[in-house]
């Protein structure tokens, strides 16, 4: 699967089907947001985002927008979100500022689908 925005092709599906059937789970690191809508409603097993974050907290495409994270947190479908956390200064010096992003980060993962949008402008 490939990050375009539509769906799986018909190959995706059958990748997923088989990936499935070996027993193997499906990445959908870097993949479309309806890419990873799709692979997270149709694959009968569970699925991972081996690496990733929150794109409300660090808004970069490839991070899973909180509609997804809800369907996750929803519990239709198992899956597995790694969240990775890169560092927020970018001289690597302050390190006081990297655990505020981690903490951001963690707080608006745990308060989904209750979000508290304050906490994340601060």
């Amino acid at each position: 699967m490939f990050a375009y925005s539509r769906p799986p092709s018909k190959f995706g599906y059958r990748l997923i089907d088989e990936m499935n059937r070996l027993g193997i789970l499906v990445d959908l690191s870097h993949t479309s947001d309806q890419t990873a809508e799709q692979g997270l409603k149709y694959s009968k097993a569970p699925v991972i985002w081996s690496h990733s974050s929150a794109r409300a907290v660090h808004n970069v495409s490839r991070n899973l927008p909180d509609y997804i994270l809800k369907l996750v947190k929803a519990g239709d479908t198992d899956a597995v979100v790694m969240v990775s956390e890169p560092r927020c200064s970018r001289n690597h010096v302050v390190e006081t500022q990297t655990i505020t992003c981690g903490c951001r980060l963690i707080l608006h993962l745990s308060s989904l689908p209750q979000m508290v949008k304050r906490l994340l402008s601060q």
